[in-house]
Formats: structure tokens, sequence, C-alpha cells
């Protein structure tokens, strides 16, 4: 049935016609004057945009760590050359700032704050009927901006569909599936692209939508959700080392990879440390698919006594090496570990731990410190225990 849901959607999808170059300038260009629209709608009159401008891209603002910069430096340069414009030219200059800026606001945060603040300055200062005639304007710009932006993305469904269904042949995701998050890769080209590069829209929209594809199916095929970094370096690694193996013969140390894919040697240990999860329903053997499951190969849990009668004596040996604690070590040891009812948090041990120095009770961390001395005690009488009794079976 899936299988003949995906040959559907693909011959659908073979159906649509592809937009031609001129098709696509034409799209791109009546997109990117909505938007300058938008912009110069939203900076006017000029009493407000000036007060949009300075929140929007106020300098106090701080980025967190590890985050990219709030303004870039063709943000500012704009911002500054605004700023500085005459009240006669106004107009003029917010047609000019909207054209240098609007590729830089990428994911339309800052066209969607300046709305807001523009609805909140134009409130007060501007009386009732002026108010709703410019925010009309301004709700008219914005549905060119959607009808733009939509009508340029249903032209180019059909690469969302061609990229989809190169990768529904590993069966990882649907098709559907495939489609939906090409369709959000097809979307940020649309609103990224510039068409005075000279170079064609479906180039650049085929590598978003291969983006969002990746990033799906690292995101969702895998039980337990592996980094796209990691899924990265492992395919790095993998190309390596059937490269190296083409020309020598064998596959390469870690060492050696070290030097082939620029990784450090603790990443490419950890990378090669991860496993793909399986399910126990599957067949144990690959190429056998009549044969035994995984489930089949694991391990029963059978009454075994003598195992039973080890862990009795362990534990036993355990409780006469905690007896021989001091008091207090003795007594967090039992209540954080040995308290087989109900283990207690290291403050509720420090509570009832009450001496005429501490009438409180004693701290977190002293009880901390408490367990961790005689956890090491007891490392250390079990280390001895274990010497001796293999030297008495040499004996």
């Amino acid at each position: 049935m899936d299988q003949h849901h995906a040959q559907k959607s693909s011959e659908i999808l073979r159906a649509q016609r592809l937009t031609s170059a001129s098709e696509e300038k034409e799209y791109a260009e009546r997109f990117k004057l909505a938007e300058i629209e938008l912009w110069s709608c939203v900076l006017m009159p000029m009493a407000i945009g000036r007060n949009v401008i300075d929140v929007v891209y106020d300098e106090r603002q701080k980025c967190g760590r590890g985050q990219k910069a709030l303004f870039s430096s063709k943000e500012k340069t704009a911002v500054k050359a605004l700023e500085n414009t005459p009240s006669d030219l106004w107009e003029q200059a917010c047609v000019v700032f909207a054209q240098k800026i609007r590729q830089e606001d990428s994911d339309r945060r800052k066209i969607t704050r300046a709305r807001a603040v523009w609805v909140q300055e134009a409130k007060l200062k501007l009386d009732q009927d002026k108010f709703s005639a410019l925010s009309n304007k301004i709700a008219e710009s914005n549905t060119r901006v959607v009808v733009a932006r939509n009508d340029f993305v249903a032209a180019n469904t059909r690469l969302v569909g061609s990229v989809a269904v190169s990768y529904a042949k590993n069966g990882l995701l649907s098709l559907p599936d495939l489609i939906q998050e090409g369709n959000f890769g097809l979307i940020k080209a649309v609103e990224q692209f510039d068409h005075t590069r000279g170079y064609r829209f479906s180039t650049y929209a085929s590598l978003w939508i291969k983006h969002k594809i990746r990033r799906a199916i690292d995101n969702t095929s895998r039980t337990i959700r592996v980094p796209s970094f990691t899924v990265a370096n492992q395919a790095k690694i993998k190309r390596k080392q059937a490269n190296f193996f083409a020309l020598n013969g064998r596959k390469p140390s870690n060492e050696e990879l070290v030097q082939l894919t620029g990784l450090s040697l603790s990443n490419i240990i950890e990378t090669q440390q991860i496993r793909t999860s399986r399910s126990l329903d599957e067949p144990a053997f690959t190429g056998h698919a009549n044969g035994p499951l995984l489930i089949d190969t694991l391990e029963g849990s059978s009454d075994n006594t003598l195992y039973k009668l080890l862990a009795h004596e362990t534990m036993k040996t355990l409780t006469s090496f905690v007896d021989a604690l001091p008091n207090d070590e003795a007594y967090v040891i039992r209540e954080r570990f040995l308290n087989t009812k109900d283990e207690k948090t290291l403050k509720e041990i420090g509570k009832e731990m009450v001496n005429p120095r501490s009438p409180n009770g004693l701290s977190r961390e002293r009880i901390r410190q408490i367990e961790e001395n005689a956890l090491s005690r007891l490392k250390e009488w079990w280390i001895h225990r274990t010497k001796l009794a293999s030297y008495s079976d040499c004996v």
C-alpha cells in the first residue's frame, strides 16, 4: 500500500511543470517588491518609523553565549544611514533600507517585531482615522507578501518531489513526510534567494531542501536521537574508510583516520561507539528472513540457585564491612544504599544526624564527604579481600 501510494505521488509530482529561468526571476522580483513595500509601510510616517528602528535595532540588546550576533554589519550600516536621513527624503530612504536588510532578516522576526512596535507607537501618536487607514495599508502589504511567497513556493513543488523521491528509497521516512520537510527547505530558499546574483533558483533551493530532509531523517529515523554533527562525522568516517580500503586493501587505524578526516582521536572513538538500535522482532542474522529472531537469542531469566547464593554471600560480606566502619559513615551508607524500603537523600540524612556540635544537623556537603570517605574505605577493603582470596586459591 505504501509503495503504491509513493508511486502515485511521484507520478503526480512528475506531471507538474518546472519553472523556467525567466519565471523564477519574475516570482523572485514580485516577492522582493512586496517585502520592500511592507517595510516601507511599517516605517511611515517618519516620527513612528524612527522609533520602530530604535526598538528593533537596539544596540543594547544582548545575545547569549554561543549565539550569532543580533545584527550584521550590513544591517548596522543601513540603520545608521537611515537615522541620518532628512525628513524630505525619508520615504525614498525607507525603500533603500528595505532593499538592504530584507534578506538579513532570514527568519522574518525583525519585520514581525517592527509591525508590533508600529501598532504601539501609532496608537499613541495618530488619530483613529489615520491609524485605521495606515494599519489597513500594512495589512494589505503583508497579504501581498504572503501571496507572492506562496505562489513562488507552489511553482516549485515539483523540485521538492524530485528530491524527496530519491530519499524515499531508503525507507527511513515516508514520501509525504519527506515532501513536508522538503517544503520547509523550499520556503527557506524562497525567503533567502537573491535573483540578482545570476544563478538559478532550482540550484539554490535544492541545497536547502536536501538539508531539511537530511536533518529530518537524522532526527526521526533513530529510536535514540543522535546529533546531526555526529551523523555527519559518521558519514565522513565511513567514506574515508571505504576510500582507504579500496587503495590499501585494509581498514585504517584510528590514528590514520585522524589524518584522513581531520577529527580528533576522541571524536573518532566516540563516533565509532555509537550503534544503531534494532528491533527485537528483526531477524537475528542478516539475510535470513525466516531464521531466528533477535529476541530468541537473548538469555532467559532462569532461576539459578548458584547466582542467588553468590549474591547472598557478597551482600553478607559487604554488610560486615559496613559494620566495621565508624558510626557516622556506617549510618550514611546504610541509609543511602542498604535501606531497601526508602533510600534517603543527602539532605534528609543530614537533618537526622544531630549532635551537640550541630544541633540542626549536618549540611548536605558534609554528608557527601562522609559518604565519599566511606566508599573509599569499602573499596580499599574489598580490593584487599580479593587479593587475599586469589592468594589462598594459589596456595
